[in-house]
């Protein structure tokens, strides 16, 4: 069993962090936005949480002239990406800003935490 050193004072992992780094945790925004609906919905999310993880931008009806416009990308609501690079990235990003928001890092750092578990293998009762 390892520490993460990202997850909540005394958690422990079966999995080390960097090991399920590299699993990843594949969705498309489409996947996603409904596994944010059935977190939230079974009570692992709160409300900010499954508004943080379920909202994506290429759903959006005017994604091609809103963010497609000032980034040139086109909507791809079903390709896959790994969810759990993305949002340890934003995790990172809060944490190195000048004032961090601590509460919106504590709902991030909970998404992550939810993201590794389901990027975590499952082993099949002996």
């Amino acid at each position: 069993m390892a520490i993460d050193e990202d997850a909540e004072p005394g958690a422990v992992s079966a999995w080390p962090a960097t090991a399920l780094s590299a699993l990843g945790c594949w969705y498309t925004p489409r996947e996603m936005a409904e596994l944010g609906l059935d977190l939230r919905l079974c009570g692992v999310l709160n409300d900010v949480e499954y508004a943080l993880l379920a909202f994506q931008a290429d759903l959006h009806p005017d994604f091609a002239t809103t963010v497609g416009a000032l980034t040139g990308e086109r909507p791809m609501p079903d390709r896959p990406r790994d969810y759990l690079a993305l949002w340890q990235q934003r995790l990172a990003f809060e944490r190195r800003r000048r004032e961090p928001d601590h509460t919106l890092i504590q709902h991030i750092l909970r998404i992550v935490m939810v993201l590794r578990r389901l990027a975590a293998p499952v082993h099949p009762a002996p």
